[in-house]
């Protein structure tokens, strides 16, 4: 065969090479819309990624508001609650209220609501009016409507309250997602502590998780929601409310001096701020079951004795 023939058939082959090349990317571009389209029932904006699981594509996001409904998330591998809150332009402590979810703990693969913008879900209930709702959670009506994309509301309807938070003693849900009780008269505690301790036992109830390695604390159980009381004279250094807080949701920490500190966790209300003094004995919370808690043992106080920086045994100090 002459040389010029090689040399012509050598470059249409690698012609013929290129177009077979464009025309596979072409196919590979396909074969990932056809991917997309199969996670619609989670919105078109996501698709799977190399260790199969579903994730948000930024080209693709709409404006957090701009949307008219929740939508569902599924976790990437190695996502945080911080980088999930970005994508969607909402704040952390939205999701954590929505999906009542540990943000240490969350792994590829779960699923989180998505609001449609900064607040709180509230499922309306029989004699709910707009206004009654914007009443209890300080909010224009007017931006309920709107922001909602509704003009009334029905009985079971879910809706979002924007820019509000959770209220632990007037609203349907706590931070838990669990129903909560009309504060009623706690009474004090008047008994002292054993010779040479310095506190008292901080409430009514069994201990159903004791201290250990994993859990340096412990659990005080009772289904009435009893009283929580100060172990110790002290000052009121931390009151959160209305928070998830790593877990410990309604929670006080008391100051006793001396370097001595008591944590009181998962409280369905508080009856102290901070930087209030407090006696031995006066109530400061009830028992509740907000924030991380689980199963028959989710109603209990979580007690922690903290001394100079050390969490303690809390049964060294009564």
């Amino acid at each position: 065969m002459p040389i010029g023939t090689k040399k012509a058939m050598f470059r249409n082959t690698l012609i013929i090479g290129a177009l077979l090349l464009c025309m596979t990317g072409f196919s590979g571009a396909s074969g990932i819309e056809a991917m997309s389209a199969d996670t619609s029932q989670y919105g078109d904006t996501f698709i799977a990624d190399q260790d199969g699981y579903f994730t948000k594509t930024t080209s693709t996001i709409a404006p957090s508001v701009s949307r008219k409904g929740e939508i569902i998330h599924i976790i990437g591998a190695g996502e945080t609650i911080s980088e999930i809150a970005a994508l969607y332009g909402l704040k952390s402590q939205t999701i954590l209220w929505e999906n009542d979810v540990n943000p240490l703990r969350i792994r590829g693969g779960e699923k989180l609501l998505i609001p449609p913008f900064d607040g709180v879900g509230y499922t309306v209930k029989k004699g709910d009016t707009v206004a009654k709702i914007a009443t209890t959670y300080k909010v224009p009506a007017t931006d309920i409507l709107s922001k909602n994309n509704v003009t009334t509301i029905k009985i079971g309807e879910k809706i979002y309250v924007p820019n509000a938070k959770p209220i632990v003693n007037a609203s349907p849900r706590n931070i838990a997602g669990r129903s909560t009780s009309v504060r009623t008269p706690l009474a004090n505690n008047n008994v002292g502590p054993a010779v040479g301790k310095i506190l008292i036992y901080p409430t009514m109830g069994s201990i159903t998780q004791g201290y250990k390695s994993s859990h340096h604390a412990i659990d005080i159980a009772n289904s009435n929601k009893p009283p929580i009381w100060a172990a110790a004279d002290g000052t009121v250094i931390k009151a959160s409310s209305g928070t998830w807080a790593g877990g410990y949701g309604n929670h006080v920490i008391i100051d006793h001096g001396n370097g001595v500190k008591t944590l009181y966790g998962h409280l369905e209300y508080l009856d102290v701020n901070v930087g209030d003094h407090v006696k031995q004995g006066q109530v400061i919370g009830k028992m509740g079951r907000t924030g991380r808690v689980r199963g028959v043992t989710g109603i209990h106080l979580h007690f922690e004795v903290i001394e100079n920086g050390v969490k303690k045994l809390p049964s060294l100090f009564w």
